[in-house]
């Protein structure tokens, strides 16, 4: 497998995992709900659940999306940054006001 298939597997996996997530996020609140309604012997907490759930798993969808987005884009434009020859020098600091400069003023 070459390193672009790799990558491609490697970020289909991590939507997999992303939207597994979801689900379960929507899913256990409902179960719960109907298991402490069966326990308890009432009948609002299934409901309650379904919709607790539902709101939850929208919430994390539109949290995962945004972070994935920002992070996709972030990856596509380090793949398409042209790689540096060698460390990158720093830039000289500017002397602080009132002390001149050892470059002399050409425009002057």
């Amino acid at each position: 497998m070459d390193e672009r298939s790799a990558q491609a597997m490697a970020v289909a996996m991590s939507w997999v995992a992303k939207i597994f997530a979801t689900a379960v996020v929507m899913a256990v609140p409902a179960i719960a709900g109907s298991y402490l309604d069966r326990w308890w012997g009432v009948g609002f907490l299934s409901p309650a659940g379904v919709v607790f759930g539902a709101v939850a798993g929208f919430v994390y969808l539109i949290a995962i999306t945004r972070t994935a987005s920002d992070a996709d884009a972030s990856t596509v434009n380090a793949r398409r940054a042209p790689q540096s020859q060698g460390p990158s020098q720093p830039a000289a600091p500017s002397p602080p006001d009132g002390v001149p400069n050892d470059v002399p003023n050409r425009d002057a």
